[in-house]
């Protein structure tokens, strides 16, 4: 099964309470880890956030702007996978296979907007 590839944003701001759960919850996912990257759009954290993102992703970006918004917008401009999932620093991946099944519904080419195949 040909899976699609995932870009996670994360937009932060001085997140060092949050950020590592955040991050473990990520990784701990069912999801090939080959097919997905994370994406930090940081505000200028002040605190550990850096350090903390640092050790689960290089994709770290500046989010001069500051807001969470502005940081979505920094990440999707760096992403490169077929689906952004947009997480917020502070949200904790409730189970394992929380990404594999938002993922699914983009399989139905009603729901992710994919043209048949031409035939002939």
């Amino acid at each position: 099964m040909n899976i699609p590839t995932v870009s996670i944003v994360i937009p932060t701001y001085n997140s060092e309470a949050t950020l590592e759960e955040c991050q473990e919850s990520i990784k701990n996912q069912d999801y090939s880890a080959e097919k997905t990257e994370i994406i930090i759009a940081d505000g200028g954290s002040t605190d550990k956030t850096l350090e903390i993102a640092g050790k689960y992703t290089q994709n770290i970006f500046n989010n001069p702007l500051k807001t969470g918004e502005a940081g979505k917008a920094v990440g999707i401009k760096h992403a490169a996978g077929e689906i952004i999932a947009l997480i917020d620093s502070d949200n904790i991946l409730p189970s394992e296979n929380w990404l594999k099944r938002m993922v699914e519904p983009f399989e139905d080419e009603e729901i992710s907007g994919k043209r048949p195949a031409r035939r002939g």
